[in-house]
């Protein structure tokens, strides 16, 4: 379960915006569960977007670039963060 929570490249939105694409598995009773932060990125390092994610660690972790990335937005990596090391860490 994901949700996306900003959009940098939609052309009629400021730079930024929050946004609400939701996985098609996502419940309101179990957005707590949304706690690794995740971003798409295209293949010359650009953040196309940001968001929340249940899992960063087995293959639910490419679920926002499988449902959105890939196909919306031609992105070709996730990376989460990671908290120990203060950095983003692709997968």
């Amino acid at each position: 379960m994901w949700m996306l929570t900003r959009d940098f490249i939609s052309t009629d939105a400021p730079e930024g915006q929050r946004v609400s694409v939701c996985s098609l598995n996502f419940s309101e009773d179990k957005a707590h569960r949304l706690i690794h932060r995740f971003r798409l990125l295209d293949d010359d390092g650009q953040v196309y977007g940001e968001g929340i994610a249940s899992s960063c660690d087995d293959e639910k972790a490419f679920g926002p670039l499988d449902d959105f990335g890939e196909g919306a937005w031609g992105c070709t990596a996730i990376e989460y963060w990671n908290a120990a090391q203060k950095r983003w860490k692709m997968l």
